[in-house]
């Protein structure tokens, strides 16, 4: 896999990838070597909020609220 191949990455509730922020990231040590990588996600429409990294995977920090929870999101 080269480093321009594209994984689409959605969130939970399937909203169009259009909505999702990305913000790459890299955490450098003492010695200006990468030791750290990744992205963090936001969906703007449903606010689920995930990072992933090279060192901890995938790690989801807010989960998606749900279209079906009128008292969680109006629409």
């Amino acid at each position: 896999m080269s480093s321009t191949d594209r994984r689409t990455i959605t969130c939970p509730t399937g909203c169009h990838e259009d909505y999702l922020d990305r913000d790459p990231f890299e955490n450098y040590d003492s010695n200006d070597r990468v030791v750290d990588y990744g992205s963090h996600y936001e969906c703007r429409r449903c606010e689920w909020r995930a990072t992933w990294s090279r060192q901890d995977g995938f790690v989801v920090e807010q989960e998606a609220v749900s279209p079906f929870d009128l008292d969680g999101y109006i629409w």
